[in-house]
């Protein structure tokens, strides 16, 4: 498992939303703020 500090840049990391769609965490790069919320459980 790879940690990061706070300030340090995030490692590149797919997910998929609840509707199936892939998102990149490097498109999210320049935003102000990223919230990151993983749940565990099947919908």
């Amino acid at each position: 498992m790879t940690t990061t500090s706070p300030g340090a840049q995030a490692p590149s990391l797919n997910m998929l939303d609840a509707t199936g769609q892939t998102h990149n965490l490097r498109d999210y790069v320049g935003h102000n703020n990223v919230v990151l919320v993983m749940l565990r459980g099947l919908w």
